[in-house]
Order: structure tokens, then sequence, then C-alpha cells
């Protein structure tokens, strides 16, 4: 490319930039409570699970990874209050559900 070609490149794109700059922004600060205001309108739905996982601690990854991928999310997680519950565990999902 010449220098001409150049200097014209660089003033379209000047220009440009010049014009994205010129648009109105929003404050991060009104960006961020866009984001709460978002997060406050969401709405929940919980399920307790009783897992049963064993000894290979892969067994518990892998039924958590199966939840997950059902869109659930893990809140809470704590061992069954039975004393002959070895193995167990209670885990508490979220999952979000559609706004109204």
């Amino acid at each position: 490319m010449s220098r001409q070609g150049q200097k014209e490149s660089g003033k379209a794109i000047l220009a440009d930039v010049r014009q994205e700059m010129a648009k109105p922004r929003m404050a991060k600060s009104a960006r961020k409570e866009e984001v709460n205001q978002a997060a406050a309108r969401m709405k929940w739905k919980y399920c307790i699970e009783e897992i049963m996982f064993g000894q290979p601690i892969k067994n518990l990854e892998g039924q958590l990874n199966d939840l997950g991928g059902g869109g659930w999310e893990v809140v809470a997680a704590f061992p069954s209050p039975t004393p002959d519950a070895h193995g167990r565990v209670f885990v508490i999902l979220k999952q979000p559900t559609k706004s109204e």
C-alpha cells in the first residue's frame, strides 16, 4: 500500500473511532444497577437430593455434573445426619425458572 493509501486508511479509521466515541455511554454504576435489578427479578426453584456415592469421589462428581448439565446449581451440601449413612450426602440445588 502506498503512503497516500495508508494515510487515507488512517483517516478513515480515525473517523470511525471518533464516530464511535461520540455515542452516548452508560456509566459503570448504571450497568451494575441494571444487572442487580435483573438478578432481583430472577425466580428459582429448589431441589434436595440425597446422593449415594460410595468410595470413589468421581462417582459423586459425575452425579453432580449430570445435575449441572440439567441446569441445576449446588447451593449447599452436607453429609446425611444418620450414623449408618456412610457414602450419602444431601445436596441442595437451585435452578432458574422463567420470570413472570
